[in-house]
């Protein structure tokens, strides 16, 4: 019945939304259009998705330091990383949309919780060299392999952390005055 009732507020708001000429700001209906819905294709994308391609290749196998809620997929604590590439990489769509939400807020730094392989790093890192990204991962044979994949794409803009979040962020965040750009993406 939960289904049902589902499908029915779906459709009830797909008969009631607009489109993008329902958007009264400026500013809203501009980052709609040129940020939210922008389909075109930098140059940078071949070259992260080309890092993705090859990590769903890999057969190599790695211990697991599961330091989050855990894998509902594999809970195994040794992983192909072709598998880890496979159940927990964003989609290219949204690691396309980091990139242009990154390119149109042009932080000064990024923090990013959960590197994992990396691929959403090097969307965040790949805008602007001048744009600092800090990483956060918790497992050091992850961390190793999306080091490799800095290092291959040739970001020098990434400083890499490998530690928990709980014993990371309370010394950095007496650091920082404010923070300009974070993304959550483990634990």
């Amino acid at each position: 019945m939960s289904q049902l009732k589902f499908i029915a507020k779906y459709l009830k708001y797909r008969f009631k939304s607009g489109n993008a000429h329902d958007i009264h700001s400026p500013y809203l209906f501009e980052f709609y259009n040129n940020v939210i819905r922008d389909e075109s294709p930098f140059y940078v994308y071949e070259d992260i998705e080309s890092i993705r391609a090859k990590l769903l290749l890999t057969d190599m196998e790695i211990s697991i330091e599961d330091h989050g809620a855990g894998s509902r997929v594999n809970n195994a604590s040794n992983r192909k990383i072709k598998d880890i590439a496979k159940n927990t990489l964003k989609a290219p769509k949204y690691g396309q949309l980091l990139f242009r939400l990154v390119n149109h807020l042009k932080p000064n730094s990024i923090l990013e919780l959960g590197t994992s392989l990396g691929v959403s790093t090097l969307y965040l890192a790949a805008p602007s060299k001048k744009t600092k990204v800090i990483t956060v991962e918790g497992c050091p044979n992850t961390s190793k392999v999306a080091q490799i994949n800095f290092d291959k794409i040739g970001f020098n803009n990434i400083e890499l952390v490998n530690n928990t979040f709980d014993e990371f962020l309370p010394s950095y965040l007496k650091t920082v005055n404010a923070l300009d750009f974070v993304f959550f993406d483990g634990n």
